[in-house]
């Protein structure tokens, strides 16, 4: 059968397109992965608010279970000293408004995820190592508050927040699963006091087949939280460190697998005439890893109302947008807009008619009290 040379053109049209269109998909993808995504290390600190001192607590309390950490003659600032939530008292009109809604825990529609974030002041993503995204964001509750890792300061009118992101705990990797076997008695059997933790030990270190020479231990120990727990108890009391798995690991000729993304964040609260200022400084916001945060959630709940609240939220769409509380639209994707410009690096493309954010300002109103926020760098 012959094939028409209209035919052919037609094809080869079609090929080429194909071709170009691939090529410059492959292109684009490329050039979004050269980039050296996210480098902080030229920003400084727009503001100073002074240095940080041990946290002290003003006498007196409007607010159940927090600290008064400052307070003028419109405002009181609160912290719970126990999960660094806030609430800030208006003496004006005796409202109190909080960053984490009170009965968040009796939220129906609320998963545990939610809750988290309900109690997080920062939530974020990153692209790790290998530039590959974080399915879902880190929070502050649940990956610093929740194994204590902050510490709270009083600076002038207001605190500081010190907190380390990640857990710091790597659990039964924190420890070589082959160690020599002299080395074994001489550094950890003869550390150990007689009784039921030698007993422990032996049970479950044993003379390697695989690797004559060393001492292993058995695979099992991964299965039993109270063993995991009781094994790094031990190697804890006799003063091994981390150093000493890695060097027990090249010795073994294991892998050692003990990076950490963890992060530095420090978030400031600062009460300033009637205004509450709240700041993250990028340039406290570090990691020792090549991990780099994006898509960063300040304050996202700060003032929010429950399932019974009447109010809005004002959101900066074109000249302003309005979105009531509590109108069974709970499943739509939240509002979100560019105010410094879109990241094509974490949103190459959106199929969306936005309007522009025309002010860098977004409010809400929850029963009759309002706040209106002014986005002042990002």
């Amino acid at each position: 059968m012959n094939i028409s040379a209209q035919t052919k053109r037609r094809w080869r049209n079609r090929i080429i397109f194909v071709a170009v269109v691939t090529a410059a998909i492959v292109a684009y993808v490329i050039y979004i992965n050269s980039y050296d995504i996210y480098d902080s290390s030229h920003l400084t600190v727009v503001q100073n608010f002074g240095e940080s001192r041990s946290f002290v607590a003003l006498a007196g309390s409007d607010v159940d279970g927090m600290s008064l950490a400052a307070q003028n003659e419109f405002l009181r600032l609160y912290i719970n000293e126990s999960d660094t939530s806030i609430a800030v008292y208006d003496l004006r009109n005796n409202y109190t408004w909080y960053s984490t809604p009170p009965g968040f825990n009796e939220d129906s529609i609320a998963n545990l995820t939610a809750r988290n974030a309900m109690r997080s002041h920062v939530a974020f993503n990153f692209f790790n190592e290998f530039r590959q995204r974080t399915r879902s964001p880190w929070m502050l509750y649940p990956d610093s508050v929740e194994y204590e890792q902050f510490e709270i300061f009083s600076i002038d009118n207001g605190v500081r927040i010190q907190y380390v992101v990640g857990n710091l705990d790597k659990g039964i990797d924190a420890l070589p699963f082959f160690i020599e076997e002299e080395y074994f008695e001489e550094r950890i059997m003869a550390n150990i006091a007689p009784g039921s933790d030698t007993r422990f030990m032996i049970d479950r270190w044993f003379p390697s087949e695989d690797m004559p020479g060393f001492m292993q231990m058995t695979d099992g120990i991964r299965t039993s939280v109270i063993h995991t727990d009781n094994m790094l108890r031990i190697f804890e009391e006799i003063g091994w460190t981390y150093d000493d798995t890695i060097a027990a690991n090249e010795i073994s000729g294991m892998e050692s697998e003990l990076t950490f993304n963890i992060f530095d964040l420090t978030v400031e609260f600062i009460l300033d005439e009637d205004r509450l200022i709240a700041n993250l400084p990028l340039a406290q916001f570090k990691t020792e890893t090549l991990a780099q945060p994006f898509n960063l959630d300040f304050m996202k709940f700060f003032g929010a109302g429950d399932d019974k609240a009447e109010g809005f939220m004002l959101v900066p769409s074109g000249s302003g947008g309005i979105i009531n509380f509590n109108n069974g639209r709970h499943r739509e994707v939240p509002f979100a807009s560019s105010v410094y410009g879109t990241d094509t690096l974490t949103n190459p493309l959106r199929f969306e008619v936005v309007q522009p954010v025309r002010l860098p300002i977004f409010g809400i109103q929850n029963n009759g009290a309002a706040v209106l926020a002014h986005i002042e760098n990002g």
